[in-house]
């Protein structure tokens, strides 16, 4: 299935749904692989891991966050979220400043010069995204646009349902070794 060229445009006024379902899954298969292929180009790109992207793109769209609120975003453990942090922070990616609800904590924020450069990574494939739109018929890109909604809200819940998996699943060893040592709080 992998090896099957992707159809251009989905079978639009098919009667069976099943058929619009297996057309959907097929642009999946190829679409997910590509994404992580392009997402790990820019990172060597940009001389960053792709944890370290990632943190990137998230501090891109909301910050300032936590860490704790970025570990859950990027799916990452508190502690290694943390660690690419410092890494982003020597290189002056991003700073951090004292949360002003909670004095022991830290807000990590985007610098300008990181938000620049973000943008710019991405405006050769925006600039792509743009002219395929242009050459799209109105009624073909507004189906369009609805099926990116649908499909991107699909995986960014699948994401999150495993992001509260593994949250969950490092909660749990967390409580199963404060268990084991002699002390340890329930």
């Amino acid at each position: 299935m992998a090896d099957e060229p992707v159809p251009k445009f989905p079978p639009w006024g098919a009667e069976l749904v099943a058929e619009n379902a297996e057309f959907a899954s097929s642009v999946l298969d190829h679409l997910v692989p590509a994404v992580v292929q392009m997402h790990r180009a820019d990172a060597a790109r940009l001389g960053l891991d792709p944890t370290e992207l990632a943190i990137l793109e998230v501090l891109r769209v909301v910050d300032p966050l936590s860490i704790s609120a970025l570990a859950g975003r990027v799916s990452l453990s508190h502690a290694a979220t943390a660690r690419a942090v410092g890494r982003l922070e020597e290189r002056e990616w991003v700073a951090r400043n004292h949360d002003p609800h909670d004095r022991r904590g830290w807000l990590v924020f985007l610098c300008p010069e990181a938000r620049t450069m973000l943008q710019d990574a991405r405006a050769g494939v925006r600039h792509q995204l743009a002219e395929a739109a242009d050459d799209l018929a109105p009624e073909r890109l507004l189906a369009t646009l609805h099926a990116l909604v649908q499909v991107t809200d699909r995986v960014m819940r699948s994401a999150r349902d495993l992001a509260d998996q593994r949250w969950q699943e490092i909660q749990y060893r967390r409580w199963q070794e404060r268990r084991r040592t002699p002390g340890g709080e329930l």
